[in-house]
């Protein structure tokens, strides 16, 4: 008998990585009981121990912070990024945790696309979606967490004191928990374009009729114009979850984008500060990998966003392709009712609506940098 999680029939049994990755770092409830307080204990013991963690470590992290500043550049960085992790990972567990509802009902909603879709004897390989989301989320945790080595070891303190252990546990976990959130935010989007392109693929395949056709010309328009109806239902419940979405992850989306581009700032001055000099080798190296890591989660946010809205819009132009017979009012009606929705939705995703998330936002920040990058060259230059 096959384990039913190793292979799920529905994308709710399918979606339990991220799920399960999810409540164990305490981002969503565990729904082990349905009184709220007994679901919510779990998150309230997370924050209660790393900020226990953060209270027996600090005195040790301020008095390493301060004999390292004359020979590290980077320690201020350090000790800035432990300083903002206290107000940071309560924010990201609440909201994500306060919003879990919205994200179990996306997936409702998405099980209920999928049911409508088997109408056109389409089926998914919920298996393989399960294994591409478990790459995603494992893949983006393990990179976070051979970052966070990588920054353990670069200091000649590591394995010498427990506290020392303790200090990295307490700057990594939130680094951890916001990788594990943009992943999910990651995948729930992938869902979605995934979806989309199911509905392009169907307005492709779609029979349109034609003058010169003997058989039965009325059933066949009936049936095409049930089935745009029905596509149009179907690309309605995708903009419902991703406004869904969209409104779950918004806080965390501005918080990290924001963070991601101050921390490549950060970087790219200690880069700048220690090029060329053989005693700083460790630091402008170390600082120059953490730069391309947050720039990397940037993209990677960036990138799903873009990817989402290029394939929803596509319908719009497949639609307005198709050639329908003049003859035929009701499919001809449908059509372009369905290309005028595709057209006026606002498939967009925005940090909050402060600004659009897609690759001219990536465009932006990289001009940004490079007038960064332009400034501190000239600084140094006059100095």
């Amino acid at each position: 008998m096959k384990i039913s999680w190793a292979n799920p029939r529905d994308i709710i049994k399918a979606s339990w990585p991220s799920l399960c990755i999810s409540s164990a770092v305490g981002l969503r409830p565990f729904e082990v009981c349905r009184k709220k307080i007994v679901s919510y204990l779990y998150i309230i013991t997370i924050l209660t121990c790393y900020y226990g963690l953060f209270y027996v470590s600090f005195d040790y992290c301020d008095k390493l912070f301060i004999s390292l500043e004359i020979i590290c550049k980077s320690t201020k960085i350090r000790r800035f990024q432990m300083i903002l992790n206290i107000f940071i990972l309560p924010i990201m567990v609440i909201s994500s945790a306060s919003t879990s509802y919205q994200l179990k009902n996306s997936l409702l909603h998405i099980h209920n696309f999928d049911k409508k879709l088997e109408m056109f004897n389409v089926k998914l390989n919920y298996k393989e979606n399960m294994r591409e989301e478990a790459v995603h989320v494992f893949g983006i945790m393990i990179i976070t967490i051979l970052m966070g080595l990588m920054e353990y070891y670069s200091y000649t303190y590591a394995g010498t004191t427990y506290m020392y252990d303790l200090m990295w546990i307490t700057m990594q976990f939130p680094q951890i928990v916001n990788s594990v959130i943009i992943s999910t935010f990651v995948i729930m989007l992938g869902k979605i374009r995934k979806r989309h392109g199911i509905i392009n693929n169907l307005i492709v395949d779609l029979k349109y009729l034609k003058k010169n056709e003997v058989r039965t010309i009325i059933s066949a328009e009936i049936d095409n114009v049930f089935k745009l109806k029905l596509l149009r239902e179907m690309y309605e419940i995708c903009d419902n979850v991703a406004t869904r979405v969209n409104a779950a992850y918004g806080i965390t989306l501005l918080m990290s984008i924001v963070i991601f581009v101050i921390a490549i700032c950060a970087h790219i001055g200690v880069v700048h500060a220690t090029f060329g000099s053989q005693i700083d080798t460790v630091d402008f190296i170390v600082d120059t990998i953490w730069a391309f890591f947050y720039f990397g989660k940037f993209v990677y946010v960036a990138d799903a966003c873009h990817s989402y809205r290029a394939e929803g819009k596509r319908a719009s132009e497949l639609l307005h392709k198709c050639q329908v017979d003049a003859n035929c009012h009701l499919l001809k009606q449908e059509n372009e009712s369905f290309a005028r929705h595709v057209s006026y939705s606002n498939i967009r995703i925005k940090a909050c609506d402060f600004f659009t998330i897609d690759y001219s936002l990536i465009v932006k920040v990289v001009v940004a940098l490079s007038i960064y990058v332009f400034f501190l060259s000239q600084f140094s230059c006059t100095q």
